[in-house]
């Protein structure tokens, strides 16, 4: 089956912002895990372990997406008497 430009267009968009995800894997969407993380952020500023335990997910899942929500100016990286804290930016 051939897609037209604008299906593709869209399928690269839905897949480059993380809305993509097969059915029935049971994993989290790009989206989700960026959600939970930005809704522990709003709790209190976290390490990333914190990330990691509070939302059941790896260490270097939470720190790629931390990374990305910082690119994009969602979240900040501080560094509080020697450990670094992530907080919504």
């Amino acid at each position: 089956m051939v897609l037209d430009v604008n299906e593709a267009i869209e399928k690269m968009i839905e897949e480059k912002l993380g809305l993509y995800e097969p059915k029935n894997t049971g994993r989290r969407t790009a989206n989700e895990i960026r959600d939970q993380i930005q809704f522990e952020l709003q709790k209190r500023p976290k390490t990333t372990t914190e990330l990691q335990n509070a939302i059941n997910t790896h260490k270097s899942t939470v720190e790629n997406h931390c990374q990305h929500l910082e690119d994009i100016g969602v979240a900040v990286k501080v560094k509080f008497q020697g450990t670094d804290y992530w907080k919504l930016g």
